[in-house]
């Protein structure tokens, strides 16, 4: 989770395998638990199997250090997920700010191609965007993008290190 790319990306790619095995509902909740009633028995248990097999197949591509955390979570789908975007998607100005920065400063690789320049960079808009809050405005974003202007010039002169690494 914590490699280059992080949980974006591996957010990312265990979304394509959890939508190819047909279980990414369960796991980010569209795919609601059945009553447990006499009538809905049979599709109780099969929501329970999926769980599980999700929560199976995202705990084998977890390091040893995110199954210690998580070992609780690990026969349920959607519990674990819902723990993995808690412990990884912090939603933090200073996360913001970071995303803002290596957004504005992504540049054309040397024999990249345009379509994976814009691939490189619709991922990283999906970073900033999953990176706030549930009530983010637009007034949000505008005195964020205020104050990281002011942080990146500050951060340019050497006698206000110490005032950016306080704000920040």
């Amino acid at each position: 989770l914590l490699e280059i790319g992080g949980f974006a990306k591996w957010e990312s790619d265990m979304t394509g395998y959890l939508n190819k095995q047909r279980l990414m509902r369960i796991v980010n909740g569209t795919r609601k638990r059945p009553k447990d009633t006499p009538d809905t028995a049979d599709l109780l248990d099969k929501w329970e199997e999926d769980n599980a097999a999700a929560g199976g197949i995202i705990w084998l591509v977890l390091s040893e250090t995110e199954r210690a955390v998580l070992r609780e979570y690990m026969s349920d789908g959607l519990k674990l997920w819902s723990a993995i975007k808690t412990r990884h998607n912090t939603q933090k100005p200073i996360s913001r700010y970071n995303n803002y920065a290596d957004f504005h400063n992504m540049r054309l690789q040397p024999g990249e191609k345009l379509a994976a320049f814009c691939s490189r960079a619709k991922q990283a808009m999906h970073h900033i965007q999953q990176q706030r809050p549930e009530n983010y405005t637009i007034e949000h974003q505008d005195k964020e993008l205020v104050a990281t202007a002011v942080l990146r010039a500050l951060s340019e002169d050497p006698s206000c290190k110490v005032l950016v690494a306080t704000l920040l």
